[in-house]
């Protein structure tokens, strides 16, 4: 494990060390980001269900339907059961994981919504239909 934690996770450790750096002051003094309004985090179910509703109506189109916790949760237990039915795609748990992680540094934050959906979501470009 102390080999794993010096050698191939190093990289994990600078990533984690140059994200607190960039959140820090962020986070903390006088002209932090969370003073303003838009970057103040609201964390309630209703802030989560506003961001999935606002994904869904663009996503299926529906602006006159505003979907309920079941069609939200149903999507995350559709993915979650297609991401592990299958032990030898491991790709398919990756990206279930990813969908899940990808939303959170938005989803908290009243008035950021499904157009900022596409900069956490961009990291999917990589990903082969032949990997799935």
């Amino acid at each position: 494990m102390s080999a794993w934690v010096r050698g191939p996770a190093r990289t994990a450790w600078v990533a984690a060390a140059l994200t607190t750096l960039d959140i820090y002051p962020k986070l903390v003094g006088p002209k932090a980001m969370v003073a303003a309004a838009g970057y103040r985090p609201v964390f309630t179910l209703e802030r989560v269900r506003a961001f999935y509703v606002l994904l869904y109506q663009d996503l299926f189109l529906s602006w006159n339907r505003t979907p309920g916790w079941v069609p939200i949760v149903g999507t995350f237990a559709l993915m979650a059961y297609l991401a592990w039915h299958r032990a030898d795609r491991p790709v398919r748990r990756f990206l279930f994981w990813y969908l899940v992680v990808a939303p959170l540094p938005i989803e908290f934050l009243p008035g950021k919504s499904e157009a900022c959906f596409c900069a956490p979501d961009g990291g999917l470009g990589g990903v082969r239909g032949g990997d799935l």
